[in-house]
Order: structure tokens, then C-alpha cells, then sequence
């Protein structure tokens, strides 16, 4: 049997040590009192696994976002969107009509999963486009 003691609270760390066998862990901030009642417990031939622990552990992972995407145009649009470009502005700076730059909104909205600027300034940060 064994007691993993350790300062790690990460998901991935944890689920790595129970899935090779473990029989507890608990974090090394603990007192000696709970290190004994883990002890007694996996002594006892049952599993222990700290209450933060058991909260990190089983706390689901927020999906991964998926990079949209997007064209070459789509992507300087965005960027002039994100940068607190106006739909004219950026028409002017690409030589395109505010219509056209409108329209190349909607489809970054739609690839992209937001539904305004400020999202599409976040996801454009998130993934690399511009500097926050």
C-alpha cells in the first residue's frame, strides 16, 4: 500500500498517481493527525485521497478551444477588430468596403464561437493574434 505526501495539486498528477495504484494521497500542508487517520485507513485496506485533493481530482476539465479556421483576410480583420479597429477603419486600412468587413465579422463570429467584440478580442489573445 501506498501514501502518496506530496505538494502537488494538480488533476493530470493526481489522476496519473491513482491510475498506477495508489492507495492515498494527501498534501504535504496537512497535519499529523489527518496523516495518521490516512495511514489507519489505507492500514485498514481502504483508499484515501484528501478532500482537496478528491475536489481537484474530480473537477472537470473545461474543454480545449479548437482554432478556428480562418482565412488570411478573415484573420487581419480580426486583428483590427481586436486592436479596437471600427468596421470602417478597417475597411479603409484593407482597402475593403465597411460592408465587406462586416460580413468577414459575421463569418469570424461564426467560425470562432463568439458573439462580440470584446470575446473575439479574448480568443485573438488566447490564440496568438495579437498581444494583449
Amino acid at each position: 500500500e501506498v501514501l502518496i505526501v506530496s505538494m502537488f495539486n494538480t488533476k493530470e498528477f493526481i489522476l496519473k498517481l491513482m491510475k498506477i495504484g495508489a492507495s492515498g494521497y494527501i498534501l504535504k500542508e496537512k497535519t499529523e493527525k489527518e496523516l495518521v487517520y490516512a495511514l489507519m485507513k489505507i492500514q485498514d485496506g481502504k483508499p484515501h485521497f484528501g478532500l482537496e485533493v478528491m475536489t481537484v481530482a474530480t473537477t472537470p476539465t473545461p474543454p480545449v478551444e479548437k482554432k478556428a479556421d480562418l482565412s488570411e483576410t478573415e484573420v487581419e480583420v480580426m486583428c483590427h477588430l481586436a486592436n479596437g479597429n471600427t468596421a470602417a477603419e478597417t475597411g479603409k486600412l484593407l482597402n475593403r468596403s465597411m460592408h465587406t468587413v462586416n460580413t468577414h465579422r459575421k463569418n469570424i463570429f461564426a467560425k470562432t464561437g463568439v458573439d462580440n467584440i470584446v470575446k473575439l478580442t479574448r480568443y485573438a489573445i488566447r490564440h496568438g493574434y495579437i498581444q494583449p
